[in-house]
């Protein structure tokens, strides 16, 4: 092959590789898991997430945990955890930047 040729198909690859990283982009999904229950009240929510690096993610988003982490909307983190007796929504939540890195979390909410 002579040196253009190569030149060439360098450039080639190296755009299809730069638009697969653009293209992938970032996702945000949310799926709820079972219909809602509008008598509960929306007073407490509770999280339980899975760090993804590169595709790979170690652990188990569980509902349970995720319940007994309730807490204000508002004030998530900032009081003590309290558990969600009443549940109005489970739902999971994938979020992904590029193919590097991501999370995928179970949210319940209620009161």
């Amino acid at each position: 092959m002579n040196v253009a040729w190569k030149r060439i198909m360098r450039t080639t690859v190296s755009l299809l590789v730069g638009l697969a990283v653009i293209g992938s982009g970032c996702i945000d999904i949310t799926t709820r898991l079972h219909p809602e229950d509008p008598k509960v009240s929306e007073t407490l929510i509770g999280s339980d997430c899975v760090l993804i690096v590169f595709g790979i993610g170690i652990g188990t988003a569980d509902g349970s945990l995720a319940q007994e982490q309730g807490h204000p909307p508002s004030q998530a983190r900032y009081t003590s955890p309290t558990r969600i007796t009443k549940v109005r929504r489970v739902q999971w939540t994938d979020r992904q930047f590029l193919p590097i890195f991501g999370e995928r979390c179970v949210e319940v909410a209620g009161e």
